[in-house]
């Protein structure tokens, strides 16, 4: 896994691409990613992922560049293409894979 730190979105340019695709491709990366880090710490293990998934440049966005609609729509697609899911329980969302 990708050594990356989300914590701060002041220390990552405000990426706000032209192209609505891909507006929602980097909010759907920093909703991922974030899911993946509350793994992690819930967990106590890294979780592994294909290196498919992963960023090119090895920083995912910071979800605090979106707005709130632009997370959410994110999060419906991440639902819809199967890479997390919906629970009843507390967690909410979990990762699909």
């Amino acid at each position: 896994m990708a050594n990356w730190q989300p914590d701060d979105p002041a220390a990552q340019p405000d990426r706000r691409p032209e192209d609505p695709d891909q507006r929602l491709c980097d909010a759907a990366t920093a909703v991922f990613f974030s899911l993946v880090r509350r793994e992690a710490t819930r967990t106590g293990k890294p979780v592994p992922l294909p290196r498919l998934v992963c960023p090119a440049s090895g920083v995912p966005p910071h979800p605090g560049i979106f707005n709130r609609e632009e997370l959410q729509a994110a999060e419906e697609f991440l639902y819809r293409i199967g890479m997390i899911s919906l629970t009843d329980d507390d967690d909410g969302i979990v990762l699909g894979f």
